[in-house]
């Protein structure tokens, strides 16, 4: 989930129900930034 500091306006609505999900693929680049891949987890 992202999370936004400071005063404002929302910048998503709130998601209601959650969902379960699975890390699936991750990596940093060059510049530090990590990328995640996710997908639900099926029930």
């Amino acid at each position: 989930m992202p999370v936004l500091l400071g005063g404002g306006y929302p910048l998503f609505k709130p998601a209601g129900e959650q969902v379960a999900l699975k890390l699936i693929q991750s990596s940093t680049t060059e510049s530090g930034a990590v990328i995640l891949r996710y997908e639900p987890i099926k029930a």
